[in-house]
């Protein structure tokens, strides 16, 4: 909408009014955003007025135990608007098609994203909290001990697991409180 537009065409007085202001906020605009619409409401009305006239309409959802909310979520969970989070969705929508993708929002990648079957078999059968020697490892993960050390060399590369005298272990598993007395086995020969 430009600055300074107004809807002096419409008569503002009453329900009628109000709901003839809403048509033509529908028609002005490339699309409506609805932030927050009870199951009866305004916004509602003007959303409703903007699929009909073929316009975008987007929702950005609220706590599910909002009343003000209720309406939006309707509107989203009927396939009446997509749903939004930031302004770069609600450009991403209006643009012309392939203009203004936005990327998809990815966690930081982790050591373990990237493991293999075995590997990550291997690493589920290794211990959290007490260490466990190579065969025991083994016969959780249901696997041979050479596949096993094999596995176990992969994930102490990529410093997933660590090699102590009393066996393998996680390391995160060390990091948190009441770490205990485990010494790395490399420390004992030194």
């Amino acid at each position: 909408m430009d600055p300074g537009l107004g809807t002096n065409g419409c008569d503002d007085s009453g329900k009628a009014g109000l709901l003839s202001r809403n048509r033509v906020i529908a028609a002005l605009g490339q699309g409506t955003v609805v932030v927050e619409a009870a199951i009866r409401s305004g916004a509602l009305n003007t959303a409703h007025w903007a699929g009909r006239l073929s316009r975008v309409v987007m929702g950005v959802p609220g706590p599910v135990t909002s009343a003000p909310s209720a309406g939006v979520h309707e509107l989203i969970r009927t396939g009446g608007a997509q749903l939004v989070t930031t302004g770069e969705h609600v450009l991403e929508l209006l643009a012309p098609i392939g203009e203004r993708l936005v990327a998809v929002p990815r966690a930081e990648e982790q050591p373990t994203d990237r493991l293999d079957t075995t590997a990550r078999q291997v690493l589920d059968a290794v211990p959290i909290t007490m260490p466990a020697e190579t065969p025991s490892i083994a016969r959780a993960a249901g696997l041979s001990t050479a596949v096993t050390l094999r596995a176990l060399g992969t994930l102490h590369q990529a410093r997933i697991v660590e090699r102590l005298d009393q066996g393998w272990i996680k390391v995160a598993a060390r990091a948190g409180p009441g770490a205990g007395p485990l010494h790395r086995a490399d420390e004992l020969t030194s």
